[in-house]
């Protein structure tokens, strides 16, 4: 998998965080200074456990409407996870806030395929290294219908 996958999806993972915050689907982590209060502790890394603590709660949330073992936007498989993971640690310059500006406007971007309406979690294929783009791509049209609709129509990896 390419660095601009890699950074694609650790971009798409923020937009549909910080989204899914403006739209109310869940509580937002900043409301408490998360961000800041990280980097004061941890001075080094603090991006990172922030980033980590996005990646947690949105874990968490999900797995109560995805089935149980299967793979979806933020809990992908170890190799990928570790990848994003090292890629974040090279890439020191690259803040949560500075890869997305505008996360309505990047996830209505990456949503330029045709997918059928759902109301519910759906599965939305493989994950491939090599259709990994489309599969990004498919994903965005179901969170911005999920942000748009107020539904739990999120997606998730066969």
């Amino acid at each position: 998998m390419n660095d601009n996958i890699l950074l694609n999806i650790i971009k798409l993972r923020i937009a549909v965080y910080f989204q899914g915050c403006n739209a109310n689907q869940w509580k937002s982590i900043e409301s408490n200074d998360a961000s800041t209060l990280l980097e004061y502790i941890f001075p080094k890394t603090g991006r990172l456990a922030y980033y980590n603590l996005i990646l947690e709660q949105m874990r968490t949330l999900h797995r109560e409407y995805i089935p149980a073992g299967q793979y979806f936007l933020f809990n992908m498989p170890v190799q990928f996870e570790e990848k994003m993971l090292n890629y974040l640690k090279n890439h020191p310059e690259h803040t949560m806030k500075s890869l997305v500006a505008d996360p309505e406007a990047f996830i209505s971007s990456w949503a330029t395929v045709a997918c059928d309406n759902s109301l519910s979690p759906v599965n939305v294929g493989a994950i491939k290294d090599n259709d990994m783009e489309l599969l990004l791509r498919v994903v965005a049209v179901y969170y911005k219908a999920a942000f748009e609709n107020h539904s739990y129509c999120y997606p998730y990896f066969s």
